[in-house]
């Protein structure tokens, strides 16, 4: 039984990394948005202090689209800054990300279209998020700002409430980010836990091709895998060798339809069970349990009775109120398609194609009945499996030196090497949620040392009056803990509604996992408590008669 899936080049190339590369960009844009409001505060912070010499400007014919326009100016150097200043650090990061890349992935480099969007983005954050501080300053009364020594309209209510959105927004934008980390943070962990159905300790890999113009022949192929075989088991160190259609945890699989003898013929394709081609000791050299009956033997050539393996998997649905032992089915190239094979033995489930995924049926067949040409070895051996791959790739060539061997990694290395994607994706979104959380908590302490130095005054007269310095210190904090609660709160909110777009990327772990929301958000909290102190602790040292002298 043949089929063929048929997919768009595109979706070839990108398949399910599609969604994993919105996420990305997603979470970059909201990093850039946190930056930018971070950048923003401060421009209002230092439009408040100059808003003296805005006055004299103004008072010596400057306009409010002049003063405006020298702000702007003045966000799109840092923009441009900043931006020129990203790419550097970009180039600089280029090897590390490469490191953390899979070997057979698009290579990483920054060309003239990365330049391009660069300068695209900071000129544009610079002028959406500069334009708000320049109106902000532009607007001042020129006669008020004069009599009262500097203290206009950036130095107001107004002020203050819009700097004070802005950090509710930084800590609902960090929120958000944050909550996704910790979501892949623990997906993550959840995979690491997840049992592969065999023994990866101590096993070597390898993979070989062999070429159809030097081995057209089936029995040649056979022949070849049984000498090469024989020579791996002869190394000094190794316990059991044996090869493999297709080696779990590897991208590709093959499948084949299957039926089963006494029930109609199935035509559901997405139950047919995973096709491998394995030698005798396939299952001894990659610890794989068996449950049930026999492993293979050399005996079971193209002259026996046709015999298969199937898994746990395969029992659950085709045989779960009884034993699959002696049952028979036809498949592929058991012996022929409508040859029946006897189910002579049952091992445990593999995740064939990735932790992530639950194990499917499969159907092991013995290599001599269906020789492929492609395959891998696998070398269990009592030593560092590293320092035996000189050994076993010379075992291959003393059987035919021109056979070209690839990809010998140890087991323990294709199993992280299957991780490589969630574990980079983990890697940056946990980078970008950390690099918002610290500039939350540098917005927050920003607003507050603010508004210790806007009301020296107010606090001195308090102190003053009795206020203890405890008083003072509660104030402050709990001023920045109404602006981190606003900002848990809606990012909490915005999380419950965009992690959905997770939950491909996630493992055992729900999009709204309690633990992680409130985790993240008693971090958020704690970290507004923190970076509020150190504003709050000089408050309580302002001395009355010099806050009030000031004045």
């Amino acid at each position: 039984m043949a089929g063929a899936t048929i997919v768009t080049l595109q979706e070839d190339l990108i398949g399910e990394t599609r969604s994993a590369l919105l996420v990305l960009l997603g979470a970059v844009a909201l990093l850039l948005v946190i930056a930018c409001v971070n950048v923003a505060n401060i421009l209002l912070a230092r439009g408040a202090t100059r808003q003296k010499e805005i006055a004299i400007r103004g008072a010596l014919g400057a306009g409010r689209a002049r003063l405006a326009r020298q702000f702007l100016t003045e966000s799109l150097t840092l923009g441009i800054t900043g931006g020129a200043l990203g790419v550097l650090l970009a180039r600089c990061s280029l090897t590390p990300l490469r490191a953390l890349l899979p070997a057979d992935s698009m290579p990483l480099q920054l060309d003239a279209r990365v330049l391009v969007f660069t300068a695209v983005v900071s000129v544009a954050a610079a002028v959406l998020f500069g334009f708000f501080p320049a109106l902000q300053a532009a607007r001042f009364d020129l006669n008020g700002v004069l009599k009262e020594g500097g203290r206009g309209a950036a130095a107001g209510p107004r002020a203050h409430r819009a700097r004070s959105l802005l950090v509710v927004a930084e800590v609902a934008l960090a929120g958000v980010l944050l909550i996704g980390a910790g979501l892949l943070l623990r997906s993550f962990s959840r995979l690491l836990g997840v049992p592969e159905g065999f023994s990866p300790q101590q096993v070597l890999s390898l993979q070989l091709s062999l070429p159809n113009g030097q081995y057209p022949d089936p029995d040649r192929r056979v022949r070849f895998v049984s000498q090469v075989l024989a020579r791996m088991n002869a190394i000094p160190g190794v316990s059991s060798a044996a090869a493999i259609s297709r080696l779990p945890l590897n991208p590709g699989n093959s499948t084949r339809g299957l039926d089963v003898k006494g029930r109609p013929p199935s035509t559901d394709s997405e139950i047919a069970p995973d096709y491998l081609v394995i030698s005798p000791d396939y299952f001894r050299a990659m610890g794989i349990r068996l449950a049930k009956g026999r492993v293979f033997t050399d005996r079971d050539d193209p002259n026996a009775p046709p015999v298969v393996i199937v898994n746990q998997a395969m029992v659950r649905h085709f045989w779960p109120n009884q034993g699959a032992i002696g049952q028979f089915v036809t498949v592929g190239a058991c012996g022929k398609e409508s040859e029946w094979c006897q189910v002579i033995g049952v091992v445990d489930d593999v995740r064939q194609h990735g932790l992530d995924q639950t194990a499917r049926p499969a159907v092991y067949i013995p290599y001599a009945r269906d020789p492929w040409p492609f395959m891998a070895f696998v070398v269990r051996t009592g030593i560092e499996p590293g320092s035996a791959s000189s050994a076993v790739e010379a075992a291959v060539h003393s059987v035919d030196k021109e056979q070209a061997v690839y990809n010998i990694r140890t087991m323990s290395d294709v199993i992280s090497t299957s991780l490589s994607p969630r574990r980079l994706r983990m890697l940056l979104i946990g980078s970008f949620a950390f690099l918002a959380l610290i500039l939350a908590c540098v917005g927050i302490y920003g607003v507050m040392a603010y508004a210790v130095v806007q009301r020296t005054r107010e606090i001195g007269i308090r102190i003053a009056l009795g206020a203890g310095r405890a008083d003072v210190l509660r104030v402050i904090v709990a001023g920045a803990l109404k602006l981190a609660l606003a900002g848990v709160a809606i990012g909490a909110a915005l999380s419950f509604a965009l992690t959905r777009f997770l939950s491909k990327m996630l493992y055992g772990v729900q999009p709204t996992d309690a633990p992680t929301f409130l985790g993240v958000c008693a971090l958020l909290v704690f970290m507004a408590v923190v970076a509020s102190y150190i504003p709050a602790w000089r408050a309580t040292r302002v001395d009355p008669l010099t806050a009030l002298r000031t004045e």
